[in-house]
């Protein structure tokens, strides 16, 4: 492989690498905003 390529697949591998950070990190965050209304939800019904 020539330099070219490789700096491209080491680009590609990057971008890659963030976009599954940036999924991970949203699904997280999705998941505990779910609770924290959960959670919420069942102190207003035992009120």
């Amino acid at each position: 492989m020539n330099d070219t390529t490789m700096a491209v697949l080491t680009e590609m591998g990057t971008n890659l690498t963030t976009l599954a950070v940036k999924g991970t990190v949203s699904a997280v965050s999705t998941k505990i905003k779910a609770l924290k209304l959960e959670k919420d939800t069942e102190i207003m019904g035992h009120s």
